[in-house]
């Protein structure tokens, strides 16, 4: 801001940026609701309500009342939010050696299981390297995967 000229594809992209790529994305409508207590100040609150309106919440603490806008996603985070926004199923493949245990395994899982991914370690692609933050670019990447698997 202001001129929004750039894309910044190296820079960790937030979570408020990631909802607002889902709105568009899946073409969500606005919405009016407050979910949030730490949203009220970010550009991205109509994204993040929209979200919330279309049945996707994912808080940051446990009492599920702040979003944490612009905290960088993890390659995690990211699983949990696609396989939520999209409705992946869960996969019984396990398709990566380092995440076994996670509380994201199953979102991991189905995230492979329909392409979205293939790992972090080319040409292996056996690790999924869930505590590494997701650049722009990869999120871009990612997106156009999950988009073009949405049945018209």
């Amino acid at each position: 801001p202001p001129l929004r000229d750039k894309f910044c594809p190296d820079r960790g992209i937030t979570k408020g940026e990631l909802a607002a790529f889902l709105r568009r994305a899946l073409d969500l409508p606005d919405a009016t609701s407050d979910t949030y207590s730490d949203d009220d100040d970010s550009i991205f609150e109509g994204d993040i309500e929209s979200l919330v309106a279309a049945g996707v919440r994912v808080p940051c603490n446990s009492g599920g009342d702040r979003f944490c806008p612009d905290e960088v996603v993890t390659r995690k985070l990211m699983a949990r939010f696609l396989t939520r926004a999209f409705g992946y199923e869960a996969s019984p493949v396990d398709a990566f050696v380092d995440d076994n245990g996670s509380p994201y395994e199953e979102q991991i899982n189905a995230i492979a299981a329909v392409k979205v991914t293939r790992g972090c370690n080319p040409p292996t692609n056996d690790r999924f390297c869930s505590d590494r933050n997701v650049s722009r670019e990869e999120m871009a990447s990612f997106m156009v995967r999950a988009v073009e698997r949405i049945d018209p």
